[in-house]
């Protein structure tokens, strides 16, 4: 009984956090390039934030998704690379990307690089940290 209550709180976990991964737009799918917008929530630990696209350039060489346009007035979650720690099979949150989702505040404009993953199209992730543009609320006039 008591494994039966563990398998199901498991499941119950993993369908939650496939619920909180989806909370991407459907448009931002399987796209892979650059795009440019006002920084909405960033988070205390670093490990993600969202992004008001104002500015989206889809990567040619991959057909997954090439209209950024879809993108642009849309509220996506950046989250950060997590590669293979060396010596080990497992993963851990880029140090560089942590660095700079921490140095983000509302308000912000920045352009980066980002990534869906092929698992799961819909989880974003930053390619590299990215620049920052602009550090107040206000874009400056072009």
């Amino acid at each position: 009984m008591k494994r039966l209550c563990l398998a199901l709180a498991v499941v119950g976990f993993v369908l939650l956090l496939d619920l909180t991964a989806q909370a991407n737009p459907v448009e931002a799918n399987g796209f892979r390039g650059n795009v440019t917008g006002a920084v909405k929530s960033p988070q205390r630990t670093g490990l993600s934030f969202d992004l008001t696209i104002s500015e989206a350039k889809a990567d040619p060489r991959y057909a997954a998704q090439n209209d950024g346009s879809k993108l642009i007035g849309k509220t996506i979650t950046l989250g950060v690379r997590t590669p293979i720690v060396p010596g080990t099979k497992t993963t851990a949150p880029s140090a560089d990307d942590v660095a700079f989702i921490k140095t983000l505040k509302a308000g912000m404009h920045i352009n980066v690089d980002i990534f869906s993953t092929h698992a799961r199209p819909n989880i974003l992730r930053i390619q590299k940290p990215g620049k920052i543009l602009d550090e107040s609320a206000e874009r400056p006039a072009k």
